[in-house]
Parts: structure tokens; sequence; C-alpha cells
């Protein structure tokens, strides 16, 4: 029971006003909206609405243990509403608690798409503050994360963890992420990494803000992460002999290069 409420009833409570709250704007593109199932004993939660005004009361909902010990899929996603802004996926309340997601195997957080109007991250007040690895660690059958942030050091100090798939933005800073990733020892079982870097070619010296090319160098030259199979890097501020040599780095790695502004 939630509050004396059966769950379901819960989410069916959430759902009904956000799709009220959602279409009511004359803009169904902008609607939001929550779907959830329950399949074979777990539950699986999507939500698309805004990181602020229904986020926190699905933080609490998903803390409820009936929900936490079997949900098996989450997602959260958020119209792009409104020009030039920036939206916090704010993990707090939640880690606040001590809740467990023993059996959530994919958790996707929206990245921010190249024609996007507004920047999601992961954080409070524009800092990750460590709240991926924080996640991680409630998350021991986790296998894919997408992420709109780069996660800080602690992601990737921990034991052995069976995480397969990984699909970041760096946000408004990469942490070292790609150098820390390249030193650790718990992700023997990462096949898939895609990232892409600080992306803001509006601004002025955009460049200083990515990762450094040495960075990627040690991750691809890494023997730590045996099953990498395959890396994906989108609007690195690297020069064509920088990604020809990164190439070279790893026999047998899929390696793809991918610069937005010349496509």
């Amino acid at each position: 029971m939630f509050r004396n409420i059966p769950l379901h009833e819960a989410l069916q409570a959430l759902q009904a006003r956000m799709h009220h709250d959602g279409f009511s704007t004359g803009w169904p593109e902008l609607a939001q909206r929550l779907f959830f199932t329950q399949q074979a004993g777990f539950w699986f939660v999507d939500y698309f609405g805004d990181s602020e005004e229904f986020f926190p009361e699905l933080l609490t909902l998903l803390a409820a243990p009936e929900l936490a010990e079997t949900l098996r899929w989450l997602s959260l996603r958020s119209p792009d509403e409104g020009a030039n802004g920036t939206r916090e996926w704010d993990f707090t309340p939640l880690l606040e608690t001590k809740t467990q997601f023993p059996c959530l195997q994919s958790l996707q957080i929206a990245r921010t798409p190249p024609e996007n109007h507004n920047h999601f991250i992961v954080g409070r007040g524009y800092e990750e503050s460590g709240q991926l690895g924080a996640l991680l660690d409630r998350m021991p059958a986790l296998i894919e994360l997408w992420s709109p942030s780069a996660p800080d050091a602690t992601f990737c100090e921990r034991a052995s963890h069976p995480l397969r798939l990984l699909h970041l933005d760096c946000g408004y800073d990469h942490q070292d992420f790609i150098a820390q990733l390249a030193q650790s020892r718990c992700f023997s079982q990462l096949l898939h990494v895609e990232f892409s870097d600080y992306a803001q070619f509006y601004m002025p010296n955009w460049e200083a803000s990515c990762v450094p090319f040495e960075h990627y160098e040690q991750l691809l030259s890494s023997n730590t992460l045996p099953a990498l199979s395959r890396f994906f890097l989108r609007s690195a501020g690297l020069s064509e002999a920088q990604v020809a040599h990164l190439k070279t780095q790893r026999p047998g790695l899929r390696f793809t290069y991918q610069n937005p502004r010349i496509i």
C-alpha cells in the first residue's frame, strides 16, 4: 500500500493528472504522460514529463517497495518546452531514502538531441554531484544506462558490476569520466560505449571544455575493459589526425566518430 492507497491506484492518479494538465495546453506533442505495466511480475515505467512538476511525485512512487523491488525498466523523458534552458533530473529525494532496485536492468534518462532548445542534465544546481554513482550502487543488476550527464569518479569505484551498454552525454562537465573509465576494473562485461562530448559550438573556445585527447587514448588502449567492442563518439574537440590515431588504438574495436558540425 502507498499512503493507504494501492500502488496501482497511485500510479493511475499521477497518470490522470499528467494527461489532463498536458493536453490542456493545446500542444499534444508537449503533453505529459505516464505509462506503466506489469509483465511476468516485473514493473515497466515510462515517464514523459517535466523534471520538476510531477517528477518528485514519481520518485516517491518509485521508492515504494512494491515498485522498487520488481522494477525492471525505467525510462525518463521530457518535452522540449521553452527555449534555451536547462532541465535537471534531480534524484536527491530518492537518494535520501534507502531504496534498492535489485531487478532493474535498464535505466534510460533521456539525452539531449542536437536540435533541442533545452539541455538535460542529471543533478542539482548544474552539478551531477555523484548522483549516477549513487544510483548505480542501488542497481546491482543494471545492464543498460542512458544519461545526459557524465558521472563522477564514484561511478567506477565499486566491485564487479554487470553493466554492458553505456550511452552518455557529458553534460556541462565531463568530470574526467573517460579517464576514470579507462582505469576502472569493475566493468568487465561492458560491450558498448556511446559518448557525446561537449557540443556547445556557438560558445567561444568551446573546445577547452571537451574531454582531452589523451583521455580517449587511455580508454582505447586500456586492458581493463576486455569486452569492449564498440565505441561511438560524437562532438569531440578532436582533429582529423587525432581521430585517425584513435582508430588504430584497439584492434578489433568498432570505432565511429560523428561530427555534427559537418553533417
